[in-house]
């Protein structure tokens, strides 16, 4: 029980607080690792209950800072794409294509609303999560809904990235497995969203 308890400790010697990304990773999986370990351990009870409960504790502080993390990046991802909103509808495009990273599905409609909101432009946001995913989502102003469904507009795209979803004239969303046809897609909601609204 004492090594393990001193392992718990050497996890959490810093705060979470300020953690960097990759610190709040690698603790969350030692606190993991240290968990399986806690119910593999031969010693009594009362010492395992008490060593899951303060790593459970010590888990929930560690994901509240990781959960800032991802929301300050998203934040950061919603002030680019806006930016580059209103410098494409500054030079007369209808639309715009936005790629980001490491944006999920939940931000990316965020994103995606600000956009809309801030700039009145349709907009297709894509996002490689994790390294092995792509988040996509498409959402165009009432106006230009019916020349380029978002629905459609996410089906034409996630053919090129092995993917899935749906949703309205609206807006839609879904993510693929191929991060590999990421240029292409790109490319494709460029090109489907130039044809039915115009602009370049």
């Amino acid at each position: 029980g004492a090594a393990l308890q001193s392992r718990l400790a050497e996890l959490t010697a810093s705060a979470a607080g300020e953690a960097a990304a990759g610190e709040v990773e690698a603790t969350r999986k030692g606190l993991t690792a240290l968990k399986l370990e806690v119910d593999a351990a031969t010693t009594s009870v009362h010492v395992k209950v008490a060593l899951r409960d303060s790593i459970a504790a010590a888990d929930r502080e560690w994901l509240k800072r990781a959960k800032q993390l991802s929301a300050g990046e998203a934040d950061r991802a919603a002030a680019a794409a806006v930016a580059e909103a209103r410098a494409a509808a500054d030079a007369g495009d209808k639309f715009v294509v936005v790629q980001v990273e490491d944006v999920d599905g939940k931000a990316l409609q965020t994103l995606a609303q600000k956009v809309v909101k801030e700039s009145g432009l349709a907009v297709f946001a894509l996002s490689v999560v994790d390294g092995d995913k792509i988040a996509c989502l498409a959402s165009v102003p009432k106006g230009d809904a019916d020349a380029l469904p978002a629905n459609s507009w996410l089906q034409t795209v996630l053919a090129e990235v092995n993917g899935r979803g749906g949703g309205r004239p609206a807006q839609a969303q879904g993510s693929g497995t191929d991060v590999a046809g990421l240029p292409k897609a790109l490319e494709v909601a460029r090109a489907m969203a130039t044809e039915a609204l115009g602009g370049r």
